[in-house]
């Protein structure tokens, strides 16, 4: 059908994080079916694989309004099809843009309800955008509830969860006495707490370590080092930065743990499930519990709640058996997030536009 070739471009602010992952994730399987440009926002190149049938480029003006006629120029050059903005904020560049080109717009949240993203205006671009955009695609159940229950929108609302990468028949590493986290070393992730949850675990457990993977830059990351530093633990918990090879770190793990205040929908516990790793985290808002069965394939915790934490993270070291077992549940339940099953939906969507 000719409707397959059409030109889609997914525009957003990509700095390395799940964000950029999700979206390339999904571009490398859009390209077998449409053409694909992305455009940041920003001056980074891409940090995750690109299929190189992908055209990447950058916006180079710095203002809000610059931003906004050059990438009407763009679409118009590149005869685009669809626009889809990655996060909502993004449509600040693009709602205008696409309006004056007449190409559809579809916006991609990648934040959940009640994050504000950095900007006390989300909520009023938002609005703006689920009266002008052509579709509003929210990652998870639960907040496709709260954005139909708390917003009116013209444009149809769904939610469609972000591709985990397929992975061929994981073997679960018994042997591994690894715990792991993985994301941007900032406030939102909660990584402070983890020393206090280590200090506990490897008092019993010397023979393990915890191994933090994401860019550490800024205070937040200073005052992590030192919080292990005081404790005792540089031996112990260890800041990694960031990894090109982020499968090797899954694969020779034995645990996977999330500390996060806040998550749209957590990359790092869907790369964890399809890893086949047994994963612990707390029961924030938005994402886990759509990830993880408690007590099947994880542990989900009452938010803060680090005494429960430690004690189920201790009960996963000294039950290696329970940790094979949530391993091979992980491979039984992780086919909603498959490469095939997420872009199926994504292409209903595009079809229907």
């Amino acid at each position: 059908v000719m409707v397959d070739k059409m030109n889609i471009c997914f525009c957003g602010h990509f700095t390395g994080g799940g964000t950029e992952r999700a979206t390339f994730l999904l571009a490398n399987q859009l390209i077998k079916l449409y053409k694909i440009n992305i455009i940041s926002t920003d001056s980074n190149p891409p940090f995750f694989y690109l299929d190189k049938r992908i055209k990447y480029d950058h916006l180079h003006e710095k203002s809000l309004l610059g931003k906004n006629i050059e990438l009407a120029k763009y679409l118009k050059a590149e005869k685009i099809d669809i626009l889809i903005s990655v996060e909502a904020m993004t449509g600040l560049y693009s709602i205008f843009a696409t309006k004056i080109i007449g190409c559809k717009h579809i916006i991609w949240e990648h934040a959940n309800f009640f994050q504000t993203q950095g900007s006390k205006h989300i909520r009023k671009v938002r609005k703006l955008e689920l009266l002008l955009a052509d579709y509003y695609l929210v990652l998870t159940k639960r907040d496709l509830k709260n954005f139909t229950d708390n917003y009116y929108h013209r444009c149809p609302i769904d939610y469609v969860y972000n591709i985990a990468e397929d992975v061929d028949n994981p073997i679960y590493n018994i042997e591994s006495k690894t715990i792991v986290s993985v994301g941007v070393v900032r406030d939102i992730k909660n990584f402070l707490i983890i020393p206090e949850l280590a200090k506990e675990i490897f008092d019993k457990n010397p023979d393990w370590k915890w191994e933090i993977y994401g860019i550490a830059k800024g205070n937040y990351a200073l005052k992590l080092q030192e919080k292990i530093e005081e404790m005792n633990l540089s031996d112990k918990v260890l800041m990694c930065g960031q990894s090109s090879d982020i499968e090797t770190v899954y694969k020779n793990a034995a645990i996977y743990v999330m500390t996060s205040k806040n998550e749209g929908l957590p990359m790092v516990l869907l790369e964890a499930k399809m890893h086949g790793l047994p994963m612990v985290s707390f029961d924030i808002e938005t994402g886990p519990d759509e990830i993880i069965s408690d007590n099947v394939d994880g542990f989900l915790i009452p938010y803060d709640d680090k005494k429960m934490m430690i004690n189920k993270i201790l009960y996963l070291i000294e039950n290696p058996d329970k940790r094979k077992e949530m391993s091979s549940m992980c491979r039984m339940t992780r086919n909603l997030f498959s490469e095939k099953e997420v872009s199926d939906k994504w292409r209903r969507i595009i079809n229907d536009l």
